[in-house]
């Protein structure tokens, strides 16, 4: 067995190189005797870490063997590059679901799942396989066969308790016996369980129900039903076809039930009409504070408090903020992928294939990387770039749907968005408005110096919530610490540019780490954009003495 050391609680890890974090000590003290529990960490915290500390303890205590780890898209496959490697102080094999085939990554994982292992064996796969059935079988059989703990990373992606996703992540790895949809039995096949994510409620209370109910079956002890009427406060409403349907409450309404009361109206009257009930009706006036729908949101603390550990980034970090760089992983969709393979190559053909010039070595990017954004030129090689119209080639769009479903995991506002593109920012910032519900701005060229100094006082009052823009109108000049969060949907090759976006919120009066998050088409130009850069990066610390290179 490999070398490792060990803290004065319990902690095994690899080197001092790579140490537990103080508060990682005092979450494992809580944890580690838990048969599920969950994580609950901002991002930069290290809830990677702890969740591996604590596998490696069970595994030491002979409760272990085996993980099954569901992540999304974009980071699965750091788990296995990364995570596990800085962390995991035992010996341990690991394999990736969806690499391969169906057909050969189905033969390997059933051949790990009975394979023996000096150490701990890892199934990494990626969430959204749990979104239909094809192989639901194959991941319950390397649980049931294995002592196995099961671990969803950014948690938050089996929210909705109906989504076949969450449904098969919940139910499907259990042995369990309905009768209609009343489960009348289960059994866990696990050995522990536990989830992983920055904000466990990302929209709502009712985002807890799923979560906790993956940790342990009927947790709340409640239906669905009976867990939003415990903390929600809805009305019931019908459609033009008669159907019943249940909507929460605005904050004007509830202004308007606190007036009628205070005008005599009776509470009976009030909730028949607004189609509530007299509890919800008696809550609301007796709690004129309270601005959005939810109820009895202290006792729903105390009972996920004793599974649960929270821990925030300022607790984390006192000192200068560090910088840390991810990467979200994005695969094209098909349509993207021949309208790629058919541009390069009609493109390099056209441009001069051997003898490319400069010049026409950055036109043939810029193309490719439009594609890798979601859209297509339309316009002739000798156009100028500035009769550019740019079409939407499929919709939903792969790289817009990881950075909404990254940002809505994380729940962390506000963020800046930087996009070398006008079109993919007014896509972004349309969608965004939609999909989060959130106070989102853009800054481009056309959007008058005024109306930006009024976004950004907006942006430093906490009145918006994401900016979306290009570099050249917003990557200097400002302080936006506000924020610790910057994503990069598309690149351009200009070191300087990108050093100048991160140092907007890279500086003095910072609390946080800042945290960078590049979208990267896998394959594609978008991979050659970032080396380029980060090579740059390299020569430019060299020159102010910040790194040692074995040659240049």
């Amino acid at each position: 067995m490999q070398a490792y050391l060990t803290t004065e609680e319990g902690i095994y890890y690899k080197s001092e190189d790579v140490h537990p974090f103080a508060w990682h000590k005092a979450a494992f003290t809580e944890l580690r005797e838990l048969e599920y529990a969950a994580i609950l960490a901002d991002v930069g915290c290290g809830k990677s870490a702890l969740f591996l500390y604590l596998a490696v303890h069970k595994y030491m205590q002979g409760i272990a063997n085996a993980v099954l780890l569901f992540a999304p898209n974009s980071v699965y496959r750091q788990w296995a590059t990364q995570q596990i490697e800085q962390h995991c102080a035992v010996p341990y094999s690991i394999c990736v679901w969806g690499e391969h085939s169906p057909a050969k990554d189905k033969r390997l994982v059933a051949e790990f799942t009975h394979e023996a292992c000096d150490g701990l064996k890892f199934l990494i796969v990626n969430i959204e396989a749990m979104s239909h059935d094809t192989y639901l079988d194959l991941f319950k059989d390397f649980v049931a066969s294995n002592k196995t703990i099961v671990c969803v990373d950014e948690a938050t992606r089996i929210k909705t308790h109906t989504a076949k996703r969450t449904v098969n992540v919940v139910f499907g790895l259990n042995r369990t016996r309905f009768i209609g949809k009343r489960l009348v039995d289960v059994e866990m096949l696990s050995v522990a369980r536990y989830i992983l994510t920055g904000s466990i409620v990302t929209n709502s209370p009712y985002d807890l129900y799923s979560l906790f109910n993956f940790l342990k079956i009927n947790f709340f002890n409640m239906a669905f039903t009976q867990f939003k009427a415990r903390y929600g406060i809805e009305r019931k409403c019908q459609n033009n076809a008669g159907r019943i349907y249940f909507k929460k409450l605005t904050l004007k309404e509830m202004q308007e039930i606190r007036k009628h009361v205070s005008d005599g109206c009776p509470m009976d009257y009030i909730a028949l009409n607004y189609g509530t009930t007299l509890s919800d009706i008696l809550f609301i006036v007796n709690h004129p504070n309270i601005t959005l729908p939810w109820k009895n949101l202290d006792e729903l603390k105390t009972r996920i408090q004793p599974w649960s550990y929270t821990v925030k980034i300022e607790d984390c970090f006192a000192d200068i903020p560090e910088r840390q760089y991810m990467t979200l992983d994005v695969d094209m969709s098909e349509t993207q992928k021949k309208i790629y393979a058919s541009l390069k190559r009609n493109l390099y053909v056209a441009l001069g294939a051997e003898e490319m010039t400069v010049t026409n070595k950055l036109v043939l990017v810029t193309r490719l990387q439009q594609v890798t954004g979601g859209f297509v030129a339309l316009r002739e090689m000798d156009q100028p770039l500035a009769d550019l119209e740019m079409r939407l080639i499929v919709e939903p769009n792969p790289k817009y749907q990881v950075l909404m479903e990254d940002i809505d995991n994380t729940g962390e506002y506000p963020v800046i968005i930087f996009c070398r593109y006008v079109a993919e920012v007014r896509y972004i910032v349309e969608h965004l408005r939609t999909d989060l519900e959130r106070t989102v701005e853009m800054i481009i060229g056309d959007v008058k110096m005024k109306d930006r100094e009024k976004i950004l006082a907006d942006f430093d009052k906490g009145a918006v919530d994401v900016i979306v823009a290009t570099p050249g109108c917003l990557s200097t000049g400002r302080n936006l610490q506000k924020s610790h969060i910057i994503y990069f949907y598309s690149n351009d090759y200009s070191a300087d540019s990108r050093l100048q976006a991160e140092g907007r919120i890279h500086r003095a009066g910072q609390k946080f780490p800042c945290i960078y998050k590049d979208l990267v088409c896998r394959g594609t130009v978008d991979e050659r954009v970032i080396a380029a850069l980060k090579d740059k990066k390299d020569l430019i610390d060299y020159m102010r003495g910040d790194l040692i290179l074995d040659s240049l």
